[in-house]
């Protein structure tokens, strides 16, 4: 099962990978957007895990274009993204518009390896009914 982690700090980005490998995940490490577009045109991943400020392109348009069936990974992998302040109601509305899974901050980073095992079974993720309503307003 391969994850792509696009954090931007080198501590935290090696803190998650670390945790991910250890549950059994095989990890591509991404430092900015750039990285990671080149990556998903190419390659196929189960989960993108990322937070909002990654460079060039933003965690919210990275999830567009993921969605928008250009890339490799196609529309249907996971997108898990990290959060500096989790503000729950906000960041669960903006992620719906934006088609991501889940969205923990990285108060909560301990237990990544949890969380991602959850969105990759569908537990705890964003209804996709809801999520598919909004995707027809757009």
């Amino acid at each position: 099962m391969i994850v792509l982690l696009i954090l931007q700090c080198e501590s935290i980005r090696s803190q998650v990978s670390d945790k991910l490998e250890s549950a059994g995940f095989n990890v591509i490490l991404a430092s900015n957007s750039i990285e990671a577009v080149t990556f998903l045109r190419s390659r196929q991943v189960i989960l993108v895990i990322t937070e909002v400020e990654i460079g060039d392109v933003d965690g919210w348009r990275l999830s567009r274009l993921i969605r928008s069936r250009i890339l490799a990974s196609g529309e249907n992998l996971s997108i898990l993204l990290i959060t500096q302040n989790h503000c729950e109601r906000i960041a669960e509305t903006t992620a719906g518009m934006f088609d991501i899974d889940r969205v923990m901050s990285f108060q909560e980073i301990d237990y990544v390896d949890e969380v991602a095992t959850q969105v990759l079974n569908g537990q705890g993720n964003f209804n996709k009914a809801a999520k598919n309503a909004l995707r027809n307003e757009w």
